[in-house]
């Protein structure tokens, strides 16, 4: 897996989410753990690939709930929100 996200490299949902910052495979087990009924399912991330969107929390509520579930992935994570500049 090489390169960065060309799709979903944006907020298009919420306000808050969580941007990969490396490149991974990422678990049914690792994604229902972030967010809890997945069977199986595996799915490539590239770097700069949005993984999770939350609106209508604050955003300090926003980075605790996203440091949580970044803390449950294999790989980094940024905190990113809609008034981030490139």
């Amino acid at each position: 897996m090489k390169g960065k996200a060309s799709r979903g490299n944006t907020l298009s949902f919420g306000i808050f989410g969580i941007k990969a910052l490396e490149p991974s495979w990422i678990t049914s087990r690792q994604i229902e753990a972030c967010r809890r009924s997945v069977e199986y399912w595996v799915f490539p991330v590239l770097p700069e690939k949005i993984l999770f969107e939350i609106t209508g929390l604050s955003e300090t509520r926003a980075r605790e709930a996203f440091r949580i579930a970044s803390s449950k992935l294999p790989i980094k994570t940024r905190f990113v929100s809609l008034n981030d500049k490139v």
